[in-house]
This record gives structure tokens, C-alpha cells and sequence, in this order.
């Protein structure tokens, strides 16, 4: 016992205090689910879950070592499976109640109001019969040759840098079905920022309902110069241009189509309005290093003068940062491939990398707060690795070095080992590699 509980007291100090014995404790009190006294109590699997996401989705059989406790992999992946998703819910939600008690910087906020950006990044995991059940795979893919994947479903504060809710998916769910669950985190006056896969009339008009906004990118069949009156392909939606608000600006009539998603009720669906007046608008896009492109944005921000365009085109481009978020978690957190054999496991490794990634971004801001200097600076990887050493006192964080219009050529200059993709499967290949080598046939 001496031994466990001297690794438990080393894990302790490895965390910060947001997710404290006490917290955990508080919350399980509020479960249905009562647990025995044993080995792998809650407590302990969310810790040792944690500090598994921050040593870059180590082995299972990692663990015993990490916490100094003993016992097999099996194990803990049994224990996991018996913890409440609700328990891992509810403490995200409370580690985001103590951000949000810190006032957001103005900088932070468009014209006063706080931003949220959607949108969906897919996860692998092992191809397992359970998973591939589940989550499916890419069209096309043969069964044997690929593996599963999930599509999650992001919602990201922009003001305080947290995910504020995070829905997983089988892999071919469209993100517009799932769109709504996201809706109960936004709050009035809130712009949801988001790609073209959500402009729709039924999603404009819920945001609208909930006293929110939205700035969309237009749909990719949605031309600029089009008559007086056309019908959205996708959506069956009659449009009217209503007036001109300067060069590339106007307002738009949008009317609701007569087929109503699979996804909504048809008494919601008749609540919605018949017709709406929504805001267009165009600019092109000049970057060094990058193909210029035309942009085109769908929103509820009618007002010219107090959103002006240019504005709106700025605060589209901030979409861009949930995908250095997504590069933090898949790249720097090692979550692009998942360990989990099923379902219920797999649940519960993407919700501990939510929690893991809010808890290193609560930590960046302090840090960011104190120095002070731009969050976006500070180096991700640096602030994981201070939290493992224990958070200790300072310790200056490495600063990023301000590279504005930075391009680079996707291309990589060091060469990876190539094999052959596997194109049959498994045990057909190993069949072939037993006859080859009876017959002295050369593998290479």
C-alpha cells in the first residue's frame, strides 16, 4: 500500500487544482451510480487518464509505472469502461465555470460580442469489428484495409480559448444534423462562426430564434450574380436580393423551403419563419504564397455601419485558429489515433483530451495574463511539458517569434521509409509470404 499511495501523492502534484480529489468527489456524490472501495476508484482512473494524454497518448501499460501502482492494462481499460461519461461532462463543464468568471478582453470579443467557432475534425482508431460497427469508414474502403474513424464535432470559445462542447459521431454523420446539440452553449448575442457546411435557412433562423448570431461561408452552389430570383440547390431555398449596401453588400430575402431536414421535427420545422432577411457579402482574398480566391459570407449582422465588411471578412479569417487547436490535440497531443478497442473506451479517451487540452489552455492564459503577451504565442508543447514537471513557479514559457504572412511548401524534406499499401488483407498476405518463402522467392 505504501508504494500506491506514494504514487497516487506524485500524480496529485502533477495536477492543477481544477480537477482536486474534492471536485471529483462533489460530483460523484450528484451520480446515480454508486462505487465500491477498490483499487481504480475514479479518482484514480481520471488521473492517471490525464497524465496518459499528457505523456502523448502513452501505452496502457504504461500506466502502472507512471502512477507507481500495480496493476495490468486489462484492468484499467475495465475500470474506464465503468466510468460515468456524465462524470467526465460535468467536469469539463466545471472547469469551464471557472473561466468564465474571469472578464474576457475587449480584444477578444467582436464589437461586444463573444465568438465561438464549429467545426468537425475525424479521429482513427484501431480496426476493431466494435469500432467499425460504430463509427464506419470512409466510403470506399474495403473491409480489412482501412480503419475506423470518428468525426467530432467542435465547438471552440474564441475569448477564453476552451472547448466548450465536443460531439462524436460515426464518421459519415453530417455536421448540419448535428449542428443544433450545439446551440444550448451559445448564449444571447453570441456569433457562431462557422464554414459552409452550416449555412443553411433552418440553421440561420434557430440562431436568430435564440437571440444569436451567424457568420457562414457561403455555399459553394450559391453564385454571386445570380437573377432576382433563384432556388439554392441543396436546399431548395427561394432567394431575393432586397438592397444594395455598398460595393459586394447586400441584403437578402431567403425563404424557407417546403422539405424539412431529417434531423428536425416538423413542429419545429413550422415554427421556424417563412422568410428572413440575411446579409451578403464578397471580398477577395490576396496572401502571399496562396492562391487568390473569392470569399462570399452569409450572416445575421445586418447593419453596415456597425459591422462593417471589412470587419466581417477579418472575423471569418479568425476561423482558421480552431485548426491550430486541432493541431495542438492531433499533433502535439498524439490524438490523431486512438488506443481503444471499444466504443465506451473511445468515448472516454476523446472526452479526457478535451479536458486535458482546456486545463493546458486555462494554464496558458495565466501564464499569458502575467507576462503579459498574446496566448497564441506561447508555445503548446512547452506548457505541457511545465504541467509535467509540476507547474513550478518562474519558469519562463518559450515564446513563439511573431511571423506574419509566414509561408511554407507542403513538402517534406526528410524521407520516410516506404512500404507498399496493404491492398488485400491480412491473412491473404500472409498466406503469400508462407508460399514465397517455401519456394525461395526474394521478398523484396
Amino acid at each position: 500500500m505504501t508504494t500506491i499511495a506514494a504514487g497516487i501523492q506524485r500524480l496529485k502534484g502533477r495536477l492543477p487544482d481544477l480537477i482536486s480529489p474534492g471536485l471529483i468527489d462533489a460530483l460523484l456524490v450528484k451520480l446515480p451510480q454508486r462505487f465500491r472501495q477498490r483499487l481504480l476508484t475514479p479518482l484514480v482512473v481520471i488521473q492517471l487518464l490525464v497524465l496518459r494524454v499528457l505523456e502523448a497518448n502513452t501505452a496502457y501499460t504504461h500506466l502502472p509505472h507512471l502512477g507507481g501502482m500495480s496493476f495490468t492494462a486489462s484492468a484499467f481499460c475495465q475500470a474506464l469502461a465503468r466510468l460515468p461519461l456524465e462524470l467526465l461532462q460535468s467536469l469539463l463543464m466545471a472547469v469551464g465555470k471557472g473561466v468564465d468568471q474571469i472578464a474576457p478582453v475587449a480584444a477578444d470579443l467582436f464589437f461586444g460580442h463573444r465568438v465561438l467557432l464549429a467545426d468537425a475534425v475525424c479521429v482513427s482508431m484501431s480496426d476493431t469489428p466494435s469500432l467499425a460497427k460504430h463509427y464506419g469508414y470512409p466510403a470506399g474502403q474495403k473491409p480489412g484495409l482501412g480503419f475506423p474513424l470518428a468525426k467530432l464535432l467542435v465547438l471552440l470559445d474564441l475569448s477564453t480559448g476552451l472547448i466548450r462542447r465536443v460531439l462524436i459521431n460515426p464518421y459519415r454523420t453530417h455536421e448540419a444534423s448535428q449542428t443544433r446539440k450545439l446551440h444550448p452553449d451559445l448564449g444571447t448575442g453570441d456569433i457562431l462562426v462557422a464554414d459552409r457546411a452550416y449555412c443553411s435557412f433552418v440553421h440561420l433562423a434557430l440562431l436568430v430564434a435564440q437571440a444569436c448570431h451567424g457568420v457562414f461561408r457561403a455555399h459553394q452552389r450559391l453564385a454571386w450574380n445570380f437573377a432576382q430570383e433563384i432556388k439554392h440547390h441543396s436546399h431548395n431555398m427561394q432567394t431575393r436580393i432586397v438592397r444594395s449596401l455598398g460595393r459586394d453588400d447586400r441584403l437578402t430575402l431567403y425563404r424557407k423551403a417546403n422539405a424539412c431536414p431529417i434531423w428536425l421535427s416538423a413542429a419545429d420545422f413550422a415554427a421556424l419563419p417563412e422568410e428572413m432577411v440575411v446579409r451578403e457579402l464578397r471580398y477577395r482574398v490576396d496572401q502571399k504564397g496562396f492562391r487568390s480566391r473569392l470569399v462570399m459570407l452569409v450572416t445575421t449582422l445586418l447593419d453596415p455601419v456597425t459591422y462593417p465588411k471589412a470587419e466581417l471578412a477579418r472575423l471569418y479569417g479568425l476561423r482558421w485558429r480552431i485548426e491550430t487547436q486541432f493541431c495542438h490535440l492531433k499533433c502535439t497531443l498524439n490524438m490523431a489515433v486512438l488506443k481503444g478497442k471499444s466504443p465506451a473506451i473511445i468515448q472516454r479517451e476523446i472526452l479526457a483530451y478535451v479536458l486535458v487540452y482546456n486545463l493546458l489552455t486555462i494554464e496558458l492564459r495565466h501564464y499569458a495574463a502575467e507576462q503579459p503577451i498574446a496566448p497564441d504565442r506561447i508555445s503548446f508543447i512547452d506548457v505541457v511539458r511545465w504541467l509535467l514537471t509540476g507547474l513550478r513557479p518562474g519558469v519562463r514559457l518559450n515564446i513563439n517569434p511573431l511571423r506574419p504572412g509566414r509561408y511554407e511548401p507542403r513538402a517534406r524534406k526528410r524521407r520516410p521509409i516506404t512500404y507498399p499499401y496493404m491492398t488485400r488483407i491480412r491473412q491473404v498476405l500472409r498466406d503469400e509470404l508462407r508460399r514465397n518463402s517455401k519456394l525461395g522467392v526474394s521478398l523484396t
